[in-house]
Formats: C-alpha cells, sequence, structure tokens
C-alpha cells in the first residue's frame, strides 16, 4: 500500500534542499514536495527517481607491469579498468605453467577482497 511506504519531513521555512538518504537500490521512488502555510498545505510537485544504476561487469585491469622476477616471486602492478558502475569486490589473479597455448591449465595464483 502506497500510504504505508510514505514517509514525510517536514522541513524549516529556510530550507530549500534537502538530502534523502537510507534509499534503497535499483528502487523507484516518487519525491512529493508542496509549501505550507497556515491556510494549509499548497499544491504539490513531484519528481519519480530511480535510486541507482544497475551495475555492469567491470573492464580489464590496464598498464599490468611485471617486475622484480626472481625464481620465487615476481611483482605484478596495474590500474584498475572500469568499475562497472559499483565498487571492486576483488582482485583475481591467475597464471598458466608452462608457455601460452599449451594445454597446460590456469591455476588460480591469488585472490585478494
Amino acid at each position: 500500500n502506497r500510504n504505508e511506504s510514505r514517509l514525510s519531513r517536514k522541513l524549516s521555512n529556510r530550507a530549500c534542499d534537502y538530502k534523502v538518504t537510507g534509499l534503497s537500490s535499483l528502487t523507484n521512488y516518487t519525491i512529493e514536495v508542496a509549501a505550507m502555510t497556515s491556510a494549509g498545505i499548497g499544491v504539490l510537485t513531484l519528481s519519480t527517481i530511480s535510486s541507482g544504476v544497475p551495475p555492469e561487469l567491470p573492464g580489464a585491469p590496464t598498464n599490468l607491469v611485471v617486475s622484480n622476477i626472481s625464481p620465487r616471486s615476481a611483482m605484478l602492478q596495474f590500474r584498475p579498468g572500469f568499475d562497472g558502475k559499483t565498487s571492486i569486490s576483488k582482485w583475481i589473479v591467475e597464471g598458466q605453467i608452462g608457455v601460452i597455448g599449451d594445454d597446460d591449465e590456469w591455476v588460480l595464483l591469488y585472490e585478494t577482497e
């Protein structure tokens, strides 16, 4: 029921802006604003919004540099690509033992949150 989900805030007569917080992502909201005087509530103006945008797949990292190569380790550095309109939750580093194109399996080398 629309009235059960209605929230109302009364602002001072000097406030001409208000930050709405506590929205749920990917949810539609109707916002209404009206002036109020001793005579009552004036005509409403309204706007419908959608909070957030659907996430997309992230882009590939760029500028991959492998340095400090030793018999047991190597240092990787890269720049994040497009974030997919959301926070990157983890990075996954995989490697293949042998030559690219061989039938050797790729294995997970490192995963971080």
